[in-house]
Formats: C-alpha cells, structure tokens, sequence
C-alpha cells in the first residue's frame, strides 16, 4: 500500500496531492468530498435481475456490439490475467470477458454484469473517472480509492453514440505490478470500433427511414421519366429541364437527386442548373467532382467563386488529397484571366538546390548542367496567368526571400543575369502545415506569410463532409469504368455504409484510389466488401473473418441483399423488417417469394 494514499485517507494529508497525478488527485477529493467509504468497495448500486434485464434491452444495440469488439480484443490479450469490461454512460456493468481465474478475483469486488462502477460508488477507477473526465485514462494500483481495489490495474476509454453523445467506457484491468502502456491504446482502438459500428448502424437506419421519405416522390418521378420523350440515359440535363414544368417542391427536388443517385447512378451536383451547365460533360468537370452536398465544401466553394473575381494572393489550407490543387484551377478558371496558363509548382517535390532556378529560371552558362541558352522560370511562363505553389511551407528560407521580392517589386531575374523580366501574376499558394506554427518556429517568414494569406480558405478532410461521398463515389465510378475499359459499374448499399464511417486518412484522393483498385481487381460488375482494399478492412473487424454469404453469386440482386441483411438484423421479424424498409408486410413477403427468401 502506498504511504501517499495512506496519510491521504487515514491522515487527511492533503498536501500529500501534489505527489500524485491531478486527475487522481481531482478524483479523490472529489470521492471524499462526496463521502465515499475508502476502506471497502460497496455494492448498493448493484441493480437486481429485473431492472438488469430491462438495461441490456435497453443498450441492446450497444451490448451486441460491444460483446463483438471484447471478444475480437480478447485473444490478444488471454493467459495474461486480464479481463475486459463494457459499461453504459452510468457505470452499469453491461458485459465481462476475461481469464476465469482472474474474473473470479474481480467478482468479489462486485466487477460483474448490472454493479455500478462511478465513481460516487466504487470511488477513483478507471470507469467512473472516465465517466466525469470523458478522455481515455490509466488507474494503476493504488490509485484507486477504495482498497480493496488496489490489486487492479486499470485502463478505460468512453465509447460516443453516432451524435458525440457520451455512451459507455470499455475498460481493461489486469493485476497490480504488471504495467503496459500499449493496454491503454487497446483499449482506445477497442473503443473507436464499437463508436464506427454505431455509427454505421445509424447511418443505416437514417438511410431506410429517408427511403420513406421520397418513396412518395419515387412514383411520380418515374411516371416522369418514363413519359418523357427523347430523354437518353446519358442525358440528365434533358431530365431536370422537363421536370422543371413540374414544380417541384426544394424537399421533393431533394428527394429526387437521391432517387436519381440509388437508381440510375447518375451524379447531379447540389447547386447544379441546367440553364448555365447545358452538358453533363462540364458537370463532370474536373472542378465539380469536389463539389458535394455538404455545407463545408459549399462553403469553399462560394469562398473560391469571390476570390475568383479579384487578383488577391490566396492561401489554400488542408491535409493531404483534400484536393487543394482543384479549388486552385477552379479559382484560376473562375477568373479573369482563365484563358492564361495556370502553372503548378510542388515546393516539397524539388530538391532545395534547384527549386530557385524552377521559380526564376537561369542564364545560359549559369551552374554547370544548365541548358544552353538558358531556360525561363515558373513566373516567366505563368505570365499574366496563375502560379500555383503547392506544399508552399517546404520552401527554403533563401527562395522565400526571393518570392518576397518577385511579389512585391512585379519582375524577376533569371540566375546568372542582370536583366530585370516584368511579370504580371496571381499567386495560389497551398499547404497541409500550420504556416503559423512554422512563422513561431522561424521556418517561414512572417513577411511571406502575411503577403500570400490575403484570402485564406480551409478545405476540410472527407471526415468532415462524409455526405459528399454520395457525390463523389458514383463520379469516380464513372470516371474509372471508362479509363479501365468497364461498364455498368455499381456499388452495394453495404459498401456505402463502410465507406461513410471510414475515417479517410488520404481524404479523397484515397477515396479515388479505393474505387480504382476495386474497379480494376473486381470481377463482376457489382463492387461488394470483398473488392475493399485491406487497409479499409483492417478497421472494420466484422470484415476480419468475413462469414460465408448466405446468397450465392448468382443472386446477388441489391434488393435481395438488403432484404436478407435487414431480416438478419431484425432477427427474422418480418414486422420489424417492413417497418425498417418502409413497405408494408404484404409487400414485404411478395418480395421475398420473388427471390426465393423463405420466411
């Protein structure tokens, strides 16, 4: 037992905090403030069979999936004396899995199925801290406030509901004296599991519930389209311009893009009026593929659209393949001078020794290896056009300073020559660093930074804006099936719903490579989680084993797919299942006779 928390709880030596960690430290005060026993660890709040029952049906959803997570974590850590626990958002113990042994020892301590672990009951632990903290912690030994509990190590991190609402803690303990500090980020990835199945299970839900919502429009849209004349499946400007006599309303307008989406594949940008973008070719204009529904991106977009119209230095900021080089040339195109050369330049793919005379070009004779009669530079040949300077942050500090001069005095000067060359330039600059960060460390000039950050547009991660993935996955199907010679391409529904809680790392320049590799390694013409690349299906551990399909290759309707998925979850209740497809159960079992599905 340590002297700290003795002369703490039988001593009342408050002095003796500043020798512990100040998370400990709050909990303690916080548990003798509240009156907390030290000498024991009570079972008062231990909730009986009944009200138990009705809190495991209560936190069905998260029982389910975090008994899934636990045993998927469980191998990794067997024979070694742990045991994993989930808690609801009150401290309720909800699920257990570890070693029998070392359960047994935990169970006299009340750590079992329906026992409240806060911290107004059980004192300092790693589940009630974290329920008052809501941030992943460690609680070794002694640490805890009861004594009983001082043969525990623990670690525990809260597990968000697909609204950031704080909904559980998954906790690992394990025996006093044996620390690793690789258990507590176990326990945080165990965690971000059971948070992306929650919310994928919402996302599935909201998706059947919006299927509700436009199956009202669905029939007038189809007696639309069926009744249109000359309208061709590659023509959708010829689709809006009819419907247009319609007067549809902006909710059923809304509707009908997505309707458009699921059932003919078709990409239709939010903003997207017929009467200025006549062809579908300049709706899928290199520009408008980053275009999506999301208020952030429509936000960039109506932030580049102003900027377009000046010939102010605009700072592009964002993390890598958000695609900063696209709202470059749609500023650059938007412009007045769209008819000029737009010439990119990456700051962090050419070696520092050479990056000045790229920029500023060089005389005839200049360094040894230079051609002969010179060559000019990036601000000679973006001339009266727009210099894009991507990963701008990588710049040397000597070619900063040039860069300075070049934009403040309007000419430049080959290297090796005197003579003074007029430009007349926009400058575009681009970067996934902090420039701020990197003024305070002295990397880049403050000067600099302030004559390019005129106007400053952030572009956000695909994490941010994961509704733009309805318009970005059906644009580079497109866009590969034709460069990989394949057609009729389509996507599950199931494979949406990973890519909607994918946290997109490579943003969507990964998400372009996903589609790509999908498109060329696939078979068949319908992209299934088979075709997801490894790194995509290593954070999803229900694709670590995937279980054999139930339907055979030659049945793999979408309709029947997401018949057989929601009877699945649904247990087999056929109520349920029409609600949750929004049909009735008529309509429902006529279905299901269709493709053969028994009830």
């Amino acid at each position: 037992m340590s002297d700290i928390w003795k002369d703490f709880m039988e001593k009342e030596n408050k002095q003796i905090l500043d020798q512990v960690p100040s998370v400990i430290s709050s909990s303690w005060t916080r548990c003798k403030d509240n009156g907390v026993d030290y000498r024991k660890v009570i079972d008062d709040n231990t909730l009986p069979a009944k009200r138990l029952k009705e809190l495991l049906e209560r936190e069905e959803d998260l029982l389910r999936i975090g008994k899934k997570v636990l045993e998927y974590i469980y191998p990794y850590l067997k024979n070694r004396n742990f045991i994993l626990v989930l808690t609801d958002k009150e401290g309720h113990v909800l699920s257990v899995l570890g070693d029998p042994p070392f359960m047994s020892k935990a169970q006299k301590i009340h750590l079992s199925p329906g026992s409240n672990w806060s911290e107004q009951s059980k004192g300092t632990n790693a589940v009630g801290t974290v329920m008052f903290e809501k941030y992943p912690l460690t609680v070794l030994g002694w640490e805890h406030y009861a004594k009983p509990a001082h043969f525990l190590n623990c670690w525990a991190a809260p597990i968000f509901d697909a609204d950031q609402n704080f909904a559980g803690v998954l906790n690992i303990s394990g025996e006093a004296g044996t620390y690793a500090q690789e258990i507590l980020n176990i326990a945080q990835q165990g965690a971000k599991m059971i948070e992306k199945i929650l919310k994928m299970m919402q996302l599935e839900k909201e998706f059947y519930s919006s299927r509700v919502n436009f199956e009202s429009t669905a029939q007038n849209v189809h007696d639309i389209m069926s009744n249109a004349e000359n309208l061709k499946n590659d023509n959708i400007t010829s689709l809006y311009k009819f419907i247009k006599n319609e007067h549809l309303s902006k909710i059923e307008l809304d509707h009908l893009r997505d309707y458009i989406l699921f059932t003919r594949n078709w990409f239709i940008p939010i903003n997207y009026n017929p009467e200025v973008e006549s062809t579908k070719k300049e709706i899928l204009s290199e520009e408008n593929q980053w275009i999506g529904r999301s208020e952030k991106i429509i936000q960039v977009f109506k932030t580049a659209s102003k900027a377009a119209l000046t010939n102010s230095s605009v700072i592009i900021q964002g993390e890598t393949g958000t695609g900063k080089e696209i709202v470059a040339k749609f500023i650059h195109k938007k412009g007045k001078h769209s008819n000029e050369h737009f010439i990119p330049i990456n700051c962090a793919a050419i070696p520092h020794t050479l990056i000045e005379s790229e920029l500023f070009g060089y005389a005839d004779g200049a360094f040894t290896g230079a051609r002969r009669g010179g060559a000019a530079g990036k601000f000679e040949e973006a001339h009266n056009g727009t210099l894009f300077l991507d990963e701008v942050g990588d710049m040397p500090l000597n070619v900063q300073a040039a860069l300075l001069r070049v934009l403040q005095e309007k000419h430049v000067c080959r290297i090796g020559e005197s003579r003074l060359r007029k430009v007349n330039i926009r400058i575009i600059a681009a970067t996934n660093k902090d420039l701020k960060e990197l003024v305070e460390e002295k990397t880049f000039r403050m000067d600099l930074y302030y004559r390019l950050n005129v106007i400053a547009i952030n572009v956000p991660p695909l994490r941010e804006r994961v509704e733009d993935i309805w318009d970005l996955v059906p644009f580079f199907i497109e866009k590969h099936s034709k460069l990989l010679n394949k057609s009729n391409i389509s996507l599950s529904h199931q494979v949406y719903k990973y890519f909607l809680s994918y946290s997109w790392p490579g943003n969507i320049r990964q998400l372009e490579n996903c589609i790509e590799s999908m498109i060329a390694l696939s078979d068949g013409q319908h992209l299934t989680e088979n075709e997801l690349p490894d790194e995509l299906k290593s954070d999803f551990p229900d694709l670590q084993k995937k279980p054999r399909s139930l339907i055979s290759s030659n049945q793999n309707d979408s309709e029947r797919s997401t018949i057989m998925q929601t009877l699945g979850q649904m247990k087999g209740n056929a109520t349920k299942t029409s609600q949750m497809l929004g049909i009735s159960r008529a309509t429902l079992y006529r279905k299901m006779k269709k493709h053969g599905i028994k009830p």
